[in-house]
């Protein structure tokens, strides 16, 4: 692996592990546990005040000298779930060995641990970070990898990243954004409580849509991204990512919209891109009885909407 690929990681792992803190219950309820029977020693703290690739390289270099942000004597938490997992004092009691172990496993679907997935991940954006594979990596300011909780049920794909995701790095924080945020609120859920990517991981030039090729120089990452989540359901934002996805086929004249598929095995449902539903309001009715069956198939309830 060369310097650069390293420090990549370096800096995505480091993310990964602040992202990790505050996520509600994954790993942070695993390791209550050990916690509460002794096994670790209490740690507590917030993310870092700035954002972005500048407050990665700070997080890791405060790491690199033995502390993190804000605080030099908080252990990171990758030491923090090393500690729980493979490095537990062999003086440990019986309990706090059965706590360690219990830490260690993930809930739902998932195999490995929560480190392990953590770090597959990191390994990962790191790779989508270094791709050439397409001509899209000669455009881009930054590859788009991911936003939200790695242990969420719900993930929302759209087609790719558009100009202000192109800039941060993050996927849809623009006027698109924003509104999927509203949705997402709207059906009762947290930003804790969902995950959201893109088909691609770099914009086209002039928000078009993906070429062909494109989307399949990005579908492996996109494969071993949703392995790694491990959804209970995906839902493809707009016509575009509903296709790649294989809910639309060659021909297909049916409605897509609201229609509930599958994608290697999990659950896929289309609705209206945000983008769209900024531009025709009067289809946001439709959308919401789309959000309305996901609710339905994660076993939620509907909330009651303001007036």
């Amino acid at each position: 692996m060369t310097h650069d690929a390293k420090a990549t990681l370096a800096e995505v792992r480091a993310r990964l592990e602040w992202e990790a803190e505050t996520l509600p219950e994954w790993p942070a309820a695993m390791l209550a546990a050990a916690r509460s029977k002794g096994a670790l020693a209490g740690v507590a703290g917030n993310p870092p005040a700035r954002q972005g690739a500048e407050g990665v390289r700070i997080a890791a270099d405060a790491r690199a000298q033995g502390g993190g942000v804000g605080d030099r004597s908080r252990p990171s938490a990758t030491t923090q779930a090393m500690a729980v997992s493979g490095h537990a004092s062999a003086s440990q009691s019986s309990e706090a060995r059965e706590a360690t172990a219990e830490a260690q496993r993930l809930p739902g679907r998932r195999s490995g641990t929560a480190l392990e997935v953590l770090e597959s991940l990191a390994a990962l954006e790191a790779r989508v970070a270094g791709c050439r594979g397409c001509e899209l990596h000669q455009t881009r300011r930054h590859t788009v990898f991911a936003r939200g909780n790695p242990a969420a049920e719900l993930v929302f794909i759209g087609e790719g990243p558009g100009e202000q995701e192109d800039q941060t790095g993050q996927p849809f924080v623009g006027r698109a954004g924003q509104l999927l945020d509203k949705m997402i609120e709207a059906m009762g859920l947290g930003p804790g409580e969902v995950y959201i990517c893109n088909v691609v991981k770099c914009r086209p030039p002039e928000n078009r849509n993906p070429t062909d090729s494109e989307a399949a120089a990005c579908a492996p990452y996109l494969d071993e991204q949703l392995g790694l989540v491990a959804p209970k359901i995906l839902v493809a934002l707009g016509k575009v990512a509903a296709g790649r996805l294989g809910l639309i086929t060659p021909g297909d004249k049916a409605p897509w919209r609201g229609r509930l598929a599958a994608y290697r095995g999990i659950p896929l449902l289309a609705t209206f891109h945000p983008a769209f539903l900024l531009r025709s309001p009067n289809f946001k009715k439709e959308a919401w009885e789309d959000l309305k069956q996901v609710l339905a198939f994660l076993g939620r309830s509907v909330p009651d909407r303001k007036r």
